[in-house]
């Protein structure tokens, strides 16, 4: 293995920030939980209605207005 992790663009906050939006932003559908593989960058994340997402960080943050 050679130790390298993925590395997300600019501050990790960014990404915290959005994981806050999208549990804000609606009352009836709201992300429940999130989680990063920083060996693999996939992102995962389970909705308030049942629904999952496993997505790589490039297309989390080139999609973010899909989730809104």
């Amino acid at each position: 293995m050679s130790g390298r992790w993925i590395q997300i663009k600019g501050d990790p906050s960014r990404l915290f920030d959005q994981f806050r939006r999208l549990r804000l932003t609606d009352e009836t559908v709201f992300v429940r939980n999130g989680a990063v593989n920083l060996i693999n960058g996939m992102i995962n994340m389970s909705f308030s209605c049942d629904g999952a997402q496993y997505i790589d960080h490039r297309t989390f943050f080139a999609e973010l207005g899909r989730f809104e």
